[in-house]
């Protein structure tokens, strides 16, 4: 599986990923100013400060001939209220954007792995989620490759999962009102090793999920 490194969203990469957007269909429409891409970008960092979120930028692994990294895209995470979830999970949500250039060339399920792996060690994560709006059919489809179709894994039937269950459902449609369009809910478990192998399927012993979540493990 590729590797690709997520690093510090600098002024100078962030930027750089503005300008490559103006491009792009799917570039956030709340981005498309400079004035929207900036008060997006203080909103992470405020977030970063708070500790409930943070946004950084992947890179391929590889760098220019300066020492720079090749920049693909971003990815963005935000830990989820607990009244949004039970006392026995802490969820966060994440987020994916590739440029085009890099799209269809197989980067998709190791960013998504390398975003799991700094959900659970650097905010804790049991659970991760991804909440894409319906209309994104491209994003859509290509979760479901990678992880299943949404809601596959709530994790169990038994009183504590239902519990779970309900409480992801109030906050997916309280994300419903607030962005006003519906959202289809991707829920990975952390600690299931069916999400490891979806992930890493050719069982690689470097796959970054199994690494980080059981770093003393032989």
């Amino acid at each position: 599986m590729r590797m690709v490194k997520l690093i510090s969203m600098t002024e100078e990469i962030a930027w750089q990923l503005w300008e490559n957007g103006q491009r792009d269909r799917d570039w956030p429409n709340a981005c498309a100013s400079e004035e929207g891409f900036a008060a997006f970008l203080n909103e992470w960092r405020a977030a970063a400060v708070m500790g409930f979120g943070e946004m950084l930028a992947v890179s391929t692994g590889t760098t220019h001939s300066s020492g720079d990294h090749l920049i693909c895209g971003f990815v963005t995470f935000h830990v989820l209220d607990p009244m949004w979830s039970t006392p026995d999970h802490i969820v966060v949500e994440c987020g994916t954007y590739l440029v085009p250039e890099v799209r269809g060339q197989g980067w998709n399920r190791p960013v998504k792995a390398a975003s799991l792996s700094h959900a659970s060690v650097h905010f804790c994560a049991d659970v991760v989620v991804y909440a894409v709006p319906e209309d994104n059919v491209r994003a859509v489809h290509s979760l479901a490759r990678i992880i299943g179709e949404p809601g596959a894994r709530w994790g169990g039937s038994d009183a504590a999962a239902n519990e779970f269950e309900r409480a992801l459902k109030r906050w997916l449609r309280y994300r419903t009102w607030k962005e006003g369009k519906p959202f289809r809910l991707f829920v990975i478990p952390l600690k299931s090793t069916e999400t490891s192998h979806l992930l890493n399927p050719d069982g690689n012993h470097g796959h970054f999920v199994r690494e980080q979540q059981h770093p003393h493990e032989d």
